[in-house]
């Protein structure tokens, strides 16, 4: 009995000694890899090199820089101040963990040479700007920020406008002034009287015919339509801030009877102008503009002043205009469909197989609900053509038209790809799929085992307008991440303090083709940019 035990004790021994053999062979080991850019600037040879196993993407950088002759550091594995940092990628994924972690999860052959491209990384801006707000910023919408607007819904009721360059609020000019020294800080309309009476749950801002219109909605149970005259005078220069002719109320959009939660307006140019919104009991209706903001545009005389009331609302359909530029219009939605079973957390129009040129109407539509699903919509028939069902709630939706997918954010720490044309999984690297096999990957890190803190909400998560592989997204512990698709689990970039609070709303504002900025709002009353800058590194890769 005892040479047995010894037997297995000795063989146990020959067991552990040879798996630390091989670890130690495998730490010290190399492997081949060949370098290729698209970036002219910073080729090298493409022959093979023998790299460490266990190299990491600052350890790549490194070994790029030294073939550049770009070295200014002593340190291994950190990229000095002198040289240029880099990203990699192996079969379309970023490198961001170990050289050997990516072979052994792809499957791949160390007696092969492994392909690696790379191109400069985007910067991030050390310094954040931010600008302070009377109360929660629950919203935000950049559609105007080519002018220069952002637009922000406030949870005391108040639509407020900030510089777009500067992030600072921006001043509405007083009535009958044309200097833009003469100004005063107040919300759109000039008045000390909230848009709506209550917090404002989503907002949408367009320009049509040289004017400037935004749309509200909120727990009131209210949708409101704004506008000003697109020529403005003061424009941002040196830091100091534009001046806006304020706004005034010119619709009412009629059809919810309990709080709206979302909107989206599609503009198709000046042929086709639509507007969709969500409310918390399921219910999705739709509007026609484009006639009413004409006639809005063509009847626009002298704005009422800060302290004339609102003018009497008269009854219109979708297409039809009030005649006096002191009446507030009402208009009646053009399509209604009960679309979930609980709250409708987000959707938006969008159009889906059109011609390369683009619809001038929207063909589709999705929405996402608390009901734990995401559903596509027909336009032209109304009709339900496709139901995702998550795993968990879903806050928000974006759908890109640059790469045709679609990005959901939930309630467990988690933002998911979906793909509205497949109905198979087409990635190996699924952290969580739906119950249709629809979803393409997730992305968020699960909280660990012994973690106290509970999985944070995803507040609302965007596309770069042009990019095909980064988004951001803002989250209830206030933190911001930029995200490339091409990675699992790791952001790009994290700004853990963006917010003290909560963060609830987040988008983007571009600058250049190369420059563009992450604005965000939240529960600190804080309105926060975020500045990135080489972004035609990761463009030349889209290409």
């Amino acid at each position: 009995m005892l040479v047995d035990v010894n037997r297995k004790r000795n063989y146990l021994q020959i067991i552990d000694c040879q798996i630390h053999y091989k670890i130690s062979i495998m730490s010290d080991s190399k492997v081949r890899v060949r370098f290729v850019t698209q970036h002219k600037a910073y080729a090298v040879s493409d022959a093979p090199f023998a790299v460490p196993y266990k190299l990491t993407r600052n350890g790549l950088s490194k070994v790029v820089n030294h073939l550049l002759n770009n070295v200014t550091a002593d340190e291994e594995d950190e990229v000095g101040s002198g040289e240029v940092s880099f990203d990699f990628l192996v079969h379309n994924r970023l490198i961001r963990s170990s050289l050997d972690k990516v072979i052994s999860s792809m499957k791949l052959s160390t007696e092969d040479i492994i392909t690696v491209e790379y191109f400069p990384s985007i910067s991030v801006s050390k310094e954040s700007k931010s600008c302070d707000m009377p109360a929660w910023v629950g919203c935000m919408n950049t559609n105007l920020a080519s002018d220069g607007l952002i637009v922000a819904g406030c949870y005391d009721g108040m639509v407020r406008l900030v510089d777009a360059t500067e992030i600072v609020p921006l001043k509405m000019q007083t009535p009958g002034s044309k200097s833009s020294n003469n100004t005063v800080d107040s919300s759109i309309t000039m008045s000390s009287r909230p848009q709506h009476e209550g917090p404002i749950k989503d907002i949408c801002a367009f320009s049509h015919q040289s004017h400037y219109f935004v749309v509200s909605c909120g727990k009131d149970q209210r949708m409101k339509c704004f506008m000003s005259g697109k020529k403005n005078s003061g424009v941002s220069k040196g830091g100091v801030s534009r001046s806006v002719a304020p706004f005034r109320e010119v619709a009412s959009l009629c059809g919810h009877m309990s709080s709206v939660e979302c909107l989206d307006v599609y503009s198709g140019g000046g042929d086709s102008l639509c507007l969709a919104s969500g409310g918390y009991d399921g219910n999705v209706f739709g509007y026609q503009l484009l006639d009413a903001c004409s006639g809005f545009a063509s009847a626009d005389g002298v704005a009422p002043s800060s302290k004339s009331t609102p003018g009497k609302k008269t009854k219109l359909n979708s297409g039809a205009s009030s005649s006096s530029s002191l009446e507030v219009a009402s208009l009646s939605p053009s399509f209604h469909v009960h679309a979930h079973a609980q709250v409708v957390s987000d959707l938006q129009l969008c159009c889906i197989g059109g011609s390369a040129e683009g619809p001038t109407s929207p063909t589709h539509m999705f929405t996402s609900s608390f009901d734990h699903s995401l559903k596509l919509w027909d336009l032209a028939h109304m009709d339900n053509i496709s139901t995702f069902n998550t795993a968990k709630v879903v806050t928000s939706l974006h759908y890109s038209p640059v790469n045709k997918l679609i990005l959901t954010s939930h309630t467990d720490d988690k933002i998911r790809l979906f793909d509205p044309n497949s109905k198979s999984v087409v990635a190996e690297d699924i952290s969580h799929s739906n119950l249709n096999g629809s979803c393409v990957k997730t992305f968020g890190v699960a909280p660990s085992v012994n973690s106290k803190m509970p999985p944070q909400w995803v507040s609302q998560v965007r596309w770069h307008p042009t990019s095909a592989n980064v988004f951001a997204s803002v989250d209830y512990s206030g933190a911001v991440k930029l995200w490339d698709m091409r990675t699992l689990n790791v952001p790009l970039y994290t700004l853990k303090s963006a917010h003290e609070g909560k963060g609830l709303c987040i988008d983007w504002v571009c600058h250049s083709d190369t420059n563009a900025s992450i604005v965000s709002g939240g529960s600190d009353c804080c309105v926060k940019s975020l500045g990135i800058s080489d972004l035609d590194s990761l463009a030349e890769q889209e290409a």
